[in-house]
């Protein structure tokens, strides 16, 4: 979706539209999973925001590294991450980990404050060095 939604969307559009565009087909995307679980309110209070971060700092990603693959990884890892604490979870409650509370918001606030610094860092712009003479 980031290449082929994305380049045209910018391309015509520019940066702001292709990446919103982005970020909410990342939503809709989820939305036959969360609707065939038979998710409470809850976990859709808690998914669409949640998917939503997610999508728009993957999307800056792509725009500001010119990679997917920053992109890529965060999808692994919080897949990875996300099926970890959803079976830690799973005991207590039907919908698992996935539920719009405290430590649900914290996690999901530090989560895209780590992941948008650590592109902020990647993608900045690096002073040229003078090369070093023997």
């Amino acid at each position: 979706m980031r290449r082929c939604l994305m380049e045209p969307l910018r391309a015509h559009f520019g940066d702001g539209f292709a990446l919103w565009t982005t970020a909410l087909a990342f939503v809709a995307l989820h939305l036959p999973t969360w609707i065939s679980s038979g998710s409470t309110a809850s976990v859709y209070a808690a998914q669409v925001p949640a998917k939503l971060l997610f999508g728009l700092v993957a999307g800056w990603s792509v725009l500001r590294l010119d990679s997917l693959g920053f992109a890529l990884g965060m999808h692994v890892g919080g897949n990875l991450t996300g099926v970890l604490l959803n079976g830690l979870y799973q005991s207590e409650t039907v919908s698992g980990w996935y539920r719009f509370n405290g430590p649900f918001v914290m996690l999901l606030l530090a989560e895209t404050a780590v992941t948008a610094a650590a592109v902020w860092y990647l993608g900045r712009e690096r002073p040229l060095r003078a090369p070093r003479q023997s």
